[in-house]
């Protein structure tokens, strides 16, 4: 008799599979295949300061192996992150406030598998990062969509998430800066949130991993810095700040003035510290040194990340304005993240859907994208995700042959 694996892994599949396993095939089949998906800053030559290689190549060499807890490093990355928090956003957390993960998507995991039981209720606005999505279907509660107002910039629609809120609802999720769309949230939109929330006394969810991957002079607010008497947990990490996504280094802060999530919050750090130590001591080392030094010589790091921010906006501009030349795609600036979330007019009518679209682009162009609606099975339909880290003459070639598959399509 074969063995039957659980039901809930049973249920996870990456909605992007055939997509995978048709790029590799032409892969082999010598097709140049043109990626218009990535998020990972190194490979296109982003890459880290050397103050956070060096604190890699210290650690390593003063032999920091044994296990974390044994080391003074988990402390000591947790008084790092505060002290992050409190230098970009103003927000204090005690460093009992912090629990770091391996990369923020291991803290969606946690967040699920802690919270919510098969009962409760959690809202998406939406678009929003595809893991928040993806990682429902290992979990069975219930996930309910909140829009965006795209041709308001992708403004959350306060109406609709004051209409979906009840009281079996035990958390709200909002990516600010958000990815896919680009868009900043600014404080009185967050403010209002803060208010519906409150209201129901329900806690928030905030993915603030973009926040220093901000365009047009914008800067960013955290939602911990305006929740008040309001649970918030807010996410956080180095994979886009410090462009070292291979590190892992996420985190979570919970900003909790009266404590009601306190036993959530011990019993997570029971789980990962006690059960399932994760984090590689000397992963933890080289995070909180870097973040040290980051802290130490900020007017350096800040003019890293300024010099990385106006490469990028000028690919950001590219690509809104080629976008937008193609006939039938529309597309929203985007002002933050790496990203741009264009619409596709024809997507169910030539197409029959998201990934009808981008399955045909890759067949017929050997450029791959990702389809809208893993970024919300509602409000993400009827798009595609790019990426704009990739240098000009680069999207250029992407763009030139998106443009000729919708001439083709579209006459």
């Amino acid at each position: 008799m074969k063995f039957k694996p659980s039901k809930r892994i049973r249920n996870f599949a990456s909605l992007e599979a055939p997509l995978f396993v048709r790029a590799k095939e032409l892969l082999e089949e010598g097709k140049k295949i043109l990626d218009l998906r990535l998020g990972d800053p190194p490979v296109v030559g982003f890459h880290p300061p050397e103050f956070v290689k060096k604190a890699l190549i210290d650690i390593a060499k003063e032999n920091w192996f044994m296990y974390p807890g044994h080391s003074p490093w988990p402390q000591k990355l947790r008084e790092a992150i505060a002290a992050r928090e409190k230098r970009i956003h103003g927000v204090s957390y005690s460093p009992s406030d912090v629990i770091w993960t391996m990369g923020v998507t291991h803290a969606h995991d946690l967040l699920y598998f802690s919270m919510f039981d098969p009962e409760d209720e959690l809202i998406l606005i939406e678009p929003t990062y595809h893991t928040f999505t993806t990682f429902h279907k290992l979990y069975p509660f219930q996930k309910i969509s909140s829009g965006s107002i795209e041709d308001e910039g992708w403004t959350p629609n306060l109406e609709e998430l004051r209409e979906s809120i009840n009281e079996k609802t035990k958390g709200i999720v909002i990516v600010n800066p958000n990815n896919p769309t680009g868009a900043v949230y600014d404080r009185k939109t967050l403010s209002e949130i803060v208010d519906i929330s409150g209201e129901h006394d329900t806690p928030i969810i905030s993915d603030e991993i973009y926040d220093l991957t901000v365009f047009d002079g914008l800067t960013t607010t955290s939602m911990a810095s305006i929740s008040k008497d309001v649970p918030c947990i807010v996410l956080n990490g180095m994979t886009k700040n410090y462009c070292v996504p291979g590190w892992r280094v996420g985190y979570m802060c919970f900003q909790d003035p009266e404590s009601r999530m306190e036993e959530l919050k011990k019993r997570i750090n029971n789980y990962i510290g006690y059960l399932i130590s994760l984090m590689p001591t000397p992963m933890q080392a080289a995070a909180a040194t870097a973040i040290e030094s980051s802290l130490e010589h900020y007017a350096e790091y800040m003019e890293y990340i300024r010099e990385m921010m106006k490469s990028l906006e000028e690919r950001r501009d590219y690509t809104w304005k080629r976008l937008n030349e193609i006939d039938g795609i529309s597309c929203e600036k985007s002002h933050a993240s790496y990203f741009s979330f264009p619409r596709v007019e024809a997507i169910g009518e030539t197409w029959k859907d998201d990934n009808d679209f981008v399955m045909s682009v890759l067949e017929e162009e050997g450029v791959f994208l990702r389809p809208g609606f893993i970024f919300g099975e509602k409000y993400g339909v009827g798009h595609t995700r790019v990426t704009f880290l990739y240098s000009i003459n680069e999207l250029k070639e992407r763009y030139d042959r998106l443009e000729a598959f919708m001439k083709r399509h579209r006459s």
